[in-house]
């Protein structure tokens, strides 16, 4: 096995300095350091279902950039499987977890799909997972069943540090999100939950939760000025590093919920390492007041 519940048990709850009084950080982003923190989670469950079914080959789709990518890979050819990556055609010069990724996976398992058929990428990818033997295709974001019931710990690890009365989370395929606000109706019953959709759309959901679309950098991938800002604020201000095109619209949005009552947590779920493609814009941008 390569996690146990006591290794998951780890999120520890920061003070925010600069968004004003009763405000926290959840720090899931120190679950790991080349693996972004939340997807710990979900792979402390997908792991163990992969091994007891003795699969030989892992077929991973995400982006170029993909934390998901980066990240299941590495363990992967750690518990001795082989991973084949379907990834959304790079542009620019390979950094960050596109670096890393081209690192670990040689050319002929690295298969780049085209933007104009990114939407059939699934079936492309089960079509070639079926030439393999003992396969397994991994949804973009370990959106898979297997993964649910470790991301839910997270609602459990919230509740063992805290009683928040709001909880802000970021959303890319949504599975995190939906995963905490499950799990919170018996951990945090009485927490509103604030998704902020940074990839995808809003999805069914209790009237304890509020959805969000960034009021900049709303566009997936996008990275204008105040949002690189807000990524060297949170380093000056705060003390940890926040990636420009996740976590840093997610702080950049709690920010603005200023009317809020109560304590205010936001969950910080990794990826610093989307921070270096950017460094030299963020050395160049000048902090927020």
């Amino acid at each position: 096995m390569i996690f146990s519940r006591s290794y998951l048990q780890r999120t520890r709850l920061q003070k925010l300095h600069s968004f004003g009084p009763d405000w926290y950080v959840f720090r899931d982003d120190e679950l790991s350091f080349s693996i972004s923190g939340s997807k710990v989670r979900k792979y402390s469950t997908l792991l163990p279902y992969l091994l007891d079914r003795d699969i030989k080959h892992v077929v991973v789709i995400g982006g170029s950039s993909s934390n998901n990518v980066c990240g299941l890979c590495q363990l992967v050819i750690e518990n001795g499987m082989t991973p084949h990556i379907f990834t959304l055609e790079h542009r620019g010069e390979l950094q960050g977890n596109a670096l890393l990724i081209s690192l670990m996976i040689p050319e002929e398992r690295n298969h780049i799909v085209p933007r104009e058929k990114w939407d059939d990428v699934e079936r492309i990818a089960n079509e070639y997972a079926m030439t393999l033997e003992s396969a397994i295709v991994i949804p973009e974001g370990a959106n898979h069943p297997a993964a649910y019931d470790g991301a839910k710990t997270l609602a459990e690890d919230i509740a063992r540090v805290c009683s928040p009365d709001h909880v802000f989370i970021d959303a890319g395929t949504g599975m995190q999100a939906k995963a905490v606000i499950d799990a919170g109706k018996k951990f945090l019953p009485n927490t509103h939950f604030h998704v902020v959709l940074v990839a995808g759309s809003p999805f069914e959901a209790g009237s304890n939760v509020t959805f969000y679309k960034p009021s900049v950098g709303a566009s997936f991938g996008s990275t204008p000025k105040a949002i690189l800002q807000e990524t060297k604020k949170i380093a000056q201000d705060e003390g940890f590093f926040v990636d420009p095109i996740y976590t840093a619209k997610l702080f950049y949005t709690a920010r603005e919920q200023t009317k809020l009552e109560g304590v205010k947590c936001i969950v910080h779920s990794g990826g610093g390492i989307g921070i270096f493609p950017y460094a030299e814009k963020l050395e160049k941008t000048g902090k927020t007041p």
